[in-house]
This record gives C-alpha cells, sequence and structure tokens, in this order.
C-alpha cells in the first residue's frame, strides 16, 4: 500500500510540474532597458556612412543570415560594426564571421572561410590589413 500511495503521490507533483511549466511556458530574455536605449555606431559597408541609433532601434531593423544590420535610410543589409583600421586608423567596417550552418557549410568549413575572409579583407580606405600584421 505504502509504494501505490508513493506511486500516485509521485505522478501528481510532476503532472503538477509539468502543468506549471506548459501553463507559463519559456520566457522570451529581454535585456535590460539600458542596454536596448544604449547609443550603438554601425558602419554602411558600401559607402562608409556612419549611423548611430539606440540599440533597440537596431534591432527593430532586421539582420540578414550573415549578421549585417538593415540600413535605416536604404532597407538594404549593409550595416556592420565598426573596427579601426590599424594601418591608417580610420573607422572601417568590420568582417563578419558567417554562423554555423551558413549556407549548409560544416563548422570546419565555416571557419575555413571566416578564415580566408580576414586574410583577403583590406581596408576600403588604404587598401592594407586592417589587422596590423
Amino acid at each position: 500500500m505504502k509504494k501505490s500511495v508513493q506511486a500516485a503521490i509521485l505522478i501528481l507533483v510532476i503532472v503538477v510540474a509539468v502543468g506549471f511549466i506548459l501553463s507559463y511556458g519559456p520566457r522570451e530574455i529581454k535585456p535590460p532597458k539600458e542596454i536596448l536605449e544604449k547609443p550603438v555606431a554601425k558602419i554602411d559597408k558600401n559607402t562608409q556612412e556612419i549611423i548611430t541609433l539606440p540599440n533597440f532601434e537596431w534591432q527593430k531593423l532586421g539582420r540578414d543570415e550573415i549578421g549585417t544590420v538593415a540600413n535605416p535610410k536604404t532597407g538594404d543589409f549593409t550595416m556592420c560594426p565598426i573596427m579601426k583600421c590599424k594601418a591608417c586608423g580610420a573607422q572601417i567596417p568590420s568582417p563578419l564571421r558567417p554562423p554555423y550552418g551558413y549556407q549548409g557549410l560544416t563548422d570546419d568549413q565555416v571557419e575555413a572561410l571566416y578564415d580566408r575572409i580576414l586574410r583577403e579583407y583590406l581596408c576600403p580606405k588604404c587598401g592594407k590589413t586592417p589587422f596590423g600584421r
């Protein structure tokens, strides 16, 4: 009798726990308000124009599969993080690392692609490697 009562209690606890989890479901984790309102500068990879918007505005504009953000003026996915060229000091677009699974590539192929991107990337201002190698 004791075992059947213990089993019934265990089943009841499991059912209640599952019901609780299903009723509240997974919650979307949102960054703190200070992070969302923080101004972030990005650079257009085609025109080199720098635009500064609050983080939440960049999030609303969306990203393409490689991580470039839509330009708020054109709607084209051309906005990138900014880096400083170690050769000339100019603010230039930072090359983006393709995400794992990009265009069906294996993780090793994505890493090899990113290595090639970094090796071949030249500063759009001075034409030299921006990494100081």
